[in-house]
């Protein structure tokens, strides 16, 4: 992305919130709006499969039983709640299973969207001022992320909750229709709530930080909108955001925001085909070639090394995972069950497969190599691998993988897409359904109603 030739580095505050308030949905390039549609329809089938969760059970349990309102609706079953609830409670399921898309070092549908949808449910908005807010959402996370020194995983912090708090906050000020000088105010208002840690990864609590992040959101955007006031300077690169959450300001260009570099066409989704953490994504795409080979037989395995880059691995913390939570954020589990059974996917992760005998035999002997080289994708290495050593001396070694299936350098087709969707929704509202919602969400028309975007 170009540098915002000119700009002093203590008016990026301001070009955020000034771009954001003129966003013209017209001027938003197709490719933008098709990435931002495909986000939306595999955001939305993660978070009904989500739903059912334990963790989204407690946090639904315990957010609606003191919450008054009937402004939004929660997944699937479409009961009443206030805005702020639904943002939260959708947020929590649309992030729990780890399945849902991946860009700039988070999870950005993932925040965006329930927040967006809650609101524009409670405001009666259209698709076309969700989008809109989508959009300006996405394009304030790519400059913070921009500004930042150093990745945020690599000091400890969950992006998602740090980043996603205030893009929510600017998307649902551009779906509220906010001044700039509003804008800027929720942005601040935002930057009061956001936070979560890496320490909470493989557990219930990084999916409530993400949904605090929409929650803290659409909170700050109301709260601009009613006068309440925050410094106007934080996200400058002398600014206290970068400061705190980054250990000072990037040196590096900024990112701009909209024309002609956008941020959601130069750095587009991930749709996520394993329901783990993307960290392990390469590793898994690497052993599967391996599990493909003609005549592997994984009995004969006695060693396996998963070489992957330093923070991808620090973020795979969970070396022996008890519980399907944790396997989401284990290397070894994702390379022994890729191997094993040759699928990383939900069914992987119940427990009569998770505690299978053969693949924690597996998991025990996988070692990992890591590496502080960094790709093009940071901060992941430029490539991960796996190698396999067989009983009689053999060793098979994998391709490496630069990029994992579904990332931008090898996207999912329509029919892939779908596929999840349907694998997501159809328990919940059968085939037929599940197979006409997803039709009208992936060419969702700016001009269309919010009800389009919702299950039948």
């Amino acid at each position: 992305m170009d540098a915002i030739a000119g700009l002093p580095d203590h008016a990026l505050s301001d070009m955020i919130a000034t771009a954001a308030a003129a966003l013209d949905l017209g001027t938003v390039p197709d490719a933008a709006l098709d990435t931002a549609r495909g986000g939306i329809a595999d955001c939305l089938g993660v978070l009904i499969a989500g739903a059912t969760e334990p963790t989204a059970r407690i946090v639904r349990a315990v957010a609606t039983a003191d919450a008054n309102g009937s402004e939004s609706r929660l997944l699937p079953d479409g009961a009443r709640c206030a805005a702020r609830t639904a943002a939260l409670v959708n947020g929590v399921a649309a992030h729990v299973l780890d399945y849902d898309d991946v860009a700039m070092d988070g999870h950005p549908t993932a925040v965006l969207l329930p927040a967006l949808l809650a609101e524009a449910e409670a405001i009666g908005a259209n698709s076309g001022a969700l989008l809109a807010g989508y959009v300006a959402g996405y394009e304030t996370w790519a400059v913070l992320r921009a500004t930042a020194r150093v990745p945020l995983h690599s000091v400890g912090w969950h992006p998602s909750g740090v980043f996603g708090a205030v893009a929510a906050a600017v998307a649902c000020a551009v779906l509220r229709r906010l001044d700039a000088g509003q804008i800027g105010h929720a942005m601040g208002i935002a930057a009061a709530q956001a936070g979560g840690m890496m320490g909470n990864f493989g557990t219930g609590a990084k999916s409530f930080q993400t949904g605090r992040a929409a929650e803290s959101g659409l909170l700050a955007a109301r709260l601009a909108a009613a006068g309440l006031t925050a410094s106007s300077t934080l996200f400058d690169r002398d600014g206290d955001f970068a400061r705190l959450f980054a250990g000072g300001a990037g040196t590096g260009p900024v990112a701009a925001f909209g024309a002609p570099d956008w941020a959601i066409v130069t750095h587009p989704l991930s749709i996520k085909i394993y329901p783990i953490c993307y960290a392990a994504h390469r590793l898994v795409d690497a052993a599967l070639s391996l599990h493909r080979t003609p005549g592997f037989d994984p009995d004969r395995i006695e060693r396996i090394e998963a070489r992957l880059g330093r923070v991808p691995s620090e973020i795979l913390h969970a070396t022996r995972p008890a519980d399907s939570l944790a396997a989401k954020f284990s290397a070894e589990f994702a390379v022994a069950s890729a191997l094993l059974y040759g699928a990383v996917g939900l069914p992987e992760l119940r427990a009569e497969r998770l505690h299978d005998p053969r693949l924690q035999a597996l998991i025990a002997n996988v070692t990992r190599h890591t590496t502080e080289a960094v790709g093009d994708d940071p901060p992941h290495a430029p490539a991960d691998s796996v190698v396999v050593h067989l009983s009689g001396g053999e060793a098979l070694r994998s391709p490496d993988i630069a990029h994992p299936s579904g990332s931008p350098w090898h996207p999912v087709t329509r029919a892939q897409a779908a596929r999840k969707f349907l694998a997501n929704t159809e328990a919940a509202f059968g085939r037929d359904a599940a197979e006409d919602w997803f039709g009208r969400l992936w060419t969702l028309p700016p001009d269309a109603p919010l009800t389009q975007m919702m299950p039948l």
